[in-house]
């Protein structure tokens, strides 16, 4: 009998890109509804997820509506190349950090004078990140996503936001478990 095929990505994720993607976009409809959030325009971003081991983009997805506004910084052209851009930086960031200063989260290495933001998290063998909502609102969407997912266990999560005091993560968790959104979710 043959077995199917599974790829790399799905191996290391323990699920599919395309599930990911649709998950992480039902996240995003739930995270602008929720009271904490107060920026309603802000509706979209890109989501990435970097391996440990040579800095490998395993996955980049651009999620939600981002208005197609032009960035007041040259370097960046549009808000959708900004926040590819920094995305990819700080789960990369985060990688660095987590191997030389056992760094959880892509907040505790912030420097926004640099254009280096929260927004990126920890799961052992990758960094999930994302850019697009104000960086605390980016760091809870993927606590949550990565909890969703199995990638990180419920107490880690809530210690990560601990760490960065994050107004967001509480509120989302619960809402996402109230439209009725149990993880993980697995493939096999």
């Amino acid at each position: 009998m043959n077995e199917p095929v599974v790829s790399d990505i799905e191996k290391r994720l323990n699920t599919n890109a395309a599930t990911v993607i649709t998950v992480a976009e039902r996240l995003l409809k739930v995270f602008t509804g929720i009271p904490e959030f107060s920026e309603k325009e802000r509706t979209g971003g890109y989501l990435s997820i970097t391996a440990k081991f040579a800095d490998e983009v395993l996955l980049l997805s651009r999620i939600g509506i981002i208005a197609h506004v032009d960035d007041a910084n040259p370097k960046y052209q549009t808000k959708a190349r900004k926040y590819m851009l920094c995305s990819l930086e700080k789960g990369k960031r985060l990688i660095f950090k987590a191997a030389s200063l056992r760094h959880l989260s892509s907040w505790q290495s912030q420097d926004e004078t640099n254009d280096q933001y929260a927004g990126a998290v920890w799961c052992d063998e990758f960094a999930v990140s994302f850019s697009g909502l104000p960086a605390l609102a980016d760091e809870a969407l993927c606590l949550v996503l990565s909890v969703h997912f199995g990638w990180m266990e419920p107490g880690r999560a809530s210690t990560i936001a601990q760490l960065s005091n994050n107004p967001y993560f509480e509120s989302l968790m619960l809402a996402w478990h109230k439209a009725g959104n149990a993880g993980p979710v697995r493939i096999n």
